[in-house]
């Protein structure tokens, strides 16, 4: 049971080692238009346009504002406003239970206390204990009249929005291009090389002939060298040829954002776009772009 879980794990993950092998242009394609970071990141700038849109939209609906204050005092006018805000004050604060203390006492006699009762500041409300405070504020401002500022700003930002999108399909196109040029490009190097190929064998045959020759004395050691030489020559040819097919797919593999092994070989010949002044003059993005600024 555990080497048939390895095996599975294994087999799956097979493809993403191996990467893509016989990819089409068209799904090369396809995958250009999701696959591709600087498309994607293009992608997302759209979207935080298409937000700024609606942070502009949000500006004719006002602001609320909720705010929270903390504070911890003390002092008497604090403490005292203090429990205004929060409609704690009593009658005590304001040294009343002492004003009926010495009262009582100046009743029974005590003449201390009938002097104090006039001229003794009330402690309550001169030394109270520290308080804490928390004030809990709630605003909502409403825009008015703004002279069309917020309608204008609304109009700029959707053309912003509309520029990057015109930015995302001009990113698409460069992309397709690019993928184009390296099918068209892998194509052409990997012909070369199956021609280099027969070339190369065909200069070994050649090579085993002069030898013979030589041996025969119909040939010169001069030839047997230069032969050599073309040996070389398309051997360095072949292996700049192959090194170049890999930088080609290599480069594709950046372009999909995944590994491609081997593509289905298309025409030697891209076909010839027909293209007008007029078409040019209305489907290209860059004047586009022009107009819309």
């Amino acid at each position: 049971m555990m080497i048939n879980r390895v095996i599975l794990l294994v087999s799956l993950s097979l493809p993403l080692v191996a990467g893509v092998k016989n990819l089409t242009l068209h799904n090369a394609l396809q995958m250009v238009k999701h696959d591709n970071l600087e498309v994607k990141i293009a992608r997302f700038n759209e979207q935080m346009k298409q937000t700024e849109v609606k942070v502009a939209e949000g500006m004719n609906y006002g602001k609320l504002d909720l705010s929270l204050s903390g504070m911890r005092s003390n002092d008497a006018g604090n403490v005292f406003g203090f429990k205004l805000q929060s409609r704690e004050a009593t009658f005590g604060d304001f040294g009343a239970e002492e004003f009926m203390n010495n009262f009582g006492a100046c009743q029974n006699g005590n003449m201390q206390a009938c002097h104090d009762m006039y001229t003794q500041p009330p402690s309550n409300l001169n030394y109270p204990a520290a308080r804490n405070n928390y004030q809990t504020k709630l605003s909502y401002m409403l825009p008015i009249y703004t002279g069309g500022k917020l309608t204008e700003y609304k109009h700029i930002m959707e053309s912003m929005y509309r520029m990057s999108k015109y930015d995302t399909q001009k990113l698409i196109n460069t992309k397709i291009y690019e993928v184009k040029k390296a099918f068209y490009d892998i194509s052409l190097v990997e012909r070369y090389i199956v021609n280099l190929s027969k070339i190369r064998h065909n200069i070994k045959k050649l090579e085993t002939i002069v030898l013979n020759m030589e041996k025969e004395g119909y040939a010169k050691e001069t030839d047997i060298l230069e032969v050599q030489a073309r040996e070389a020559e398309s051997d360095s040819m072949y292996n700049q040829a192959r090194l170049n097919r890999e930088l080609a797919y290599q480069f594709l593999s950046f372009l999909l954002n995944r590994d491609v092994s081997s593509i289905k070989k298309v025409h030697a010949k891209a076909p010839m776009p027909h293209v007008t002044k007029a078409i040019l003059e209305s489907n290209n993005i860059d004047i586009q772009k022009a107009k819309l600024g």
